[in-house]
């Protein structure tokens, strides 16, 4: 008996092994009710390389990318950018800040840049991740650049000064004019690195289409720059041609700290204070000390120790005091505030000139996704994109169980797909012409978690397998460019003296930001399973009964596709097909079927896969979410596949 069960035992093991291996047709009453076809003679568009980028703060030495003392990029970071194919690193951050951000106190000798603003409501940061840092990371890995521009605490010539810094040649005879791009190239040159940097995408602004991000637009229009065309809505109006607007009783700023007491005194001597959004308007500023106004005096040295006076710099905006021998002290503890106009600002027009003017071969993308942007530029006025985040589109609700929130994460690529396409449609009927629209911070938004309120939600498999359906969304509109949010960050090492909401978990590769040690997260896998497709050109995919996740009453949709997929060629007509597995539980064997294609009888399969659909890697457990590679048997032209439940799979077929 013993022997009997034995021998049933291993039969049953032999099968187990075999089965997953089937890959030749099955007998009619075998064959798996859902069907890929890959219609190789129907081609579409090349993917864009590029499609595979990701966003990169300046803050906290590159939020862990780079060392400290060195100010680059750590070895084992710039190697895992290229692992994960990582081929467009958008620099500066988010709204947050990318926005407050001054370039200048960001170059040079390490020991002597000064602290720079970090983020509203903030302190002060080192500027240890600089231009020339983000450059050489870069130059390491081979990605190229799209640089974030501040437009509310900076102006157009410093912009136009940026560009000449990044992607001048070195001139035989530089310039001593500021004013002349080749001065800039030769400052870059003396900071250690004489050829360009690779940024060819500049983003005028950080989502300029948010009540967060609109800054200087936020105060009482004024003036609206000079334009011919129809525009109704002011703030777009102010972002497109720039402007004047007006502060009452604002709180002031320090020169790096933006949190709540840099508005404060501290009783001392010749005190700094900085109106918020410069330049001030000359002669527009009404200054106060706990509500008491003050009057400007054009020289501190004439005046006597009770004389209630300052001095302003209207480009900068910085208010100075008197040292109690010329000029009265603000009691400490006093609250200085700011009335003022502020402007004249340049606008998206005035960016654009100035940035084509020192170089007309990078492109220059508009940060106003709404409406009013589009119709106030018309036909008339040139954009080369049009950068918007859908961090937030089509989301499950926050107040959802954990394993309902993850079946509708699945809703959002195709809502997406939509969203976005409308968008572009109503961006050429306005232009007058096709201009592409680029989801420049992609992903899914921090705050957006089950109802169990878990951050570390961001880092599990689901949100692998949610990145892919997005670009494979975003390439069948035939999105150009897309940078996922974010590129890395520090999830659990939080740091609450920079900000407690500093720390993000949505980041492609994590560490400790403490040394060179670096963990790739499963949104970073699927980015590395996805970009083996950039560069080929995409051919028709076709997925017949494909099985439904079905969702609870009360969701936008009623069910959701299991599989997601996207079929590429390559010139020497090699395919590549990849597939989705949405579903939490799952596996689905498919009969894959080829419309005039001929190929190899063995196929490499890559599959990235963890224990369960909440599989996470952590820095201590880095491998429960991999890809893994084999070899498989397919036989002469259609073939069955079991793709396993949450997965993606990639199949290489010659």
């Amino acid at each position: 008996m013993n022997r009997i069960k034995l021998k049933t035992l291993l039969l049953a093991l032999s099968l187990i092994v075999i089965i997953p291996l089937q890959t030749t047709s099955y007998a009619d009453e075998q064959q798996p009710a859902t069907q890929i076809t890959v219609n190789v003679s129907e081609k579409g568009k090349v993917v864009n390389p590029e499609l595979f980028g990701a966003i990169i703060n300046w803050t906290k030495n590159g939020e862990g990318a780079a060392d400290p003392k060195t100010g680059k990029a750590y070895h084992s970071f710039a190697k895992m950018v290229k692992q994960l194919g990582i081929t467009s690193i958008r620099y500066g951050g988010g709204t947050i800040s990318a926005t407050c951000f001054d370039w200048k106190r960001a170059i040079g000798p390490m020991d002597q840049r000064p602290m720079n603003r970090a983020r509203d409501g903030g302190p002060g940061q080192p500027s240890t991740f600089g231009p020339d840092e983000i450059g050489d990371l870069l130059d390491k890995t081979g990605a190229k650049g799209v640089m974030i521009l501040n437009i509310n605490r900076d102006d157009v010539q410093s912009a136009a000064e940026y560009l000449a810094y990044m992607t001048t040649p070195v001139s035989d005879n530089p310039s001593s004019d500021p004013n002349d791009p080749s001065y800039w190239a030769d400052l870059r040159a003396k900071n250690g690195h004489p050829k360009p940097y690779d940024f060819n995408w500049w983003d005028v602004g950080n989502e300029d289409d948010l009540t967060v991000a609109t800054h200087w637009r936020d105060g009482k229009p004024v003036e609206v720059g000079e334009h011919t065309t129809n525009a109704t809505n002011i703030k777009s109006a102010l972002y497109a041609f720039g402007g004047t607007t007006l502060f009452e009783n604002q709180d002031t700023i320090g020169y790096a700290d933006l949190t709540p007491s840099s508005s404060i005194s501290t009783g001392t001597a010749n005190q700094d204070f900085y109106a918020s959004y410069p330049p001030v308007l000359p002669e527009s500023q009404t200054v106060y000390v706990n509500g008491t106004e003050w009057k400007q005096t054009n020289n501190l040295k004439t005046a006597l120790p009770t004389d209630e006076v300052y001095t302003i710099e209207n480009k900068s905006g910085k208010i100075t005091f008197g040292d109690g021998t010329h000029g009265k002290i603000p009691a400490e503890g006093s609250k200085i505030t700011i009335t003022y106009k502020s402007g004249p600002h340049g606008g998206f027009v005035d960016y654009y000139k100035a940035l084509k003017a020192v170089n007309p071969n990078i492109k220059v993308a508009a940060q106003d996704g709404e409406t009013g942007f589009f119709e106030a530029m018309g036909s008339t006025y040139p954009y080369d994109g049009v950068a918007y985040h859908p961090l937030t589109d089509g989301f499950p609700k926050t107040n959802l169980p954990v394993d309902e929130f993850t079946k509708e994460l699945f809703i959002a690529p195709g809502f997406q797909k939509t969203k976005l396409s409308n968008m572009q449609n109503e961006i050429d009927n306005y232009a007058g012409k096709h201009v592409p629209l680029i989801p420049s911070a992609y992903g899914h938004g921090q705050g957006n978690v089950p109802s169990t309120g878990d951050k570390a939600f961001h880092l599990n498999l689901s949100e692998g397998l949610l990145n892919a359906s997005e670009l494979i969304q975003y390439q069948n509109i035939g999105i150009p460019l897309a940078h996922r949010f974010l590129l890395n960050d520090t999830p659990f090492n939080p740091d609450e003296a920079d900000a407690p909401t500093a720390r993000r978990y949505n980041a492609a590769i994590i560490s400790n930001g403490k040394d060179d040690n670096f963990v790739a997260t499963p949104s970073g896998l699927s980015i590395e399973m996805m970009s083996k497709l950039g560069g080929m050109t995409q051919v028709g995919t076709q997925v017949k009964n494909n099985p439904q996740i079905e969702l609870a009453e009360g969701a936008s949709s009623s069910s959701v596709d299991t599989l997601s997929t996207i079929a590429t060629t390559d010139d020497h007509g090699n395919v590549d097909l990849l597939v989705v597995n949405q579903s939490p539980d799952n596996d689905v064997t498919t009969k894959v079927a080829f419309d005039k294609y001929t190929h190899a009888k063995k196929a490499k399969v890559f599959t990235m896969n963890g224990s369960n659909i909440y599989s996470m890697n952590t820095l201590d457990q880095p491998n429960n979410v991999t890809i893994n590679n084999s070899d498989v048997n397919i036989g002469d032209g259609d073939f069955n596949y079991t793709f396993p439940a949450h997965s993606i799979t990639r199949i290489e077929l010659e």
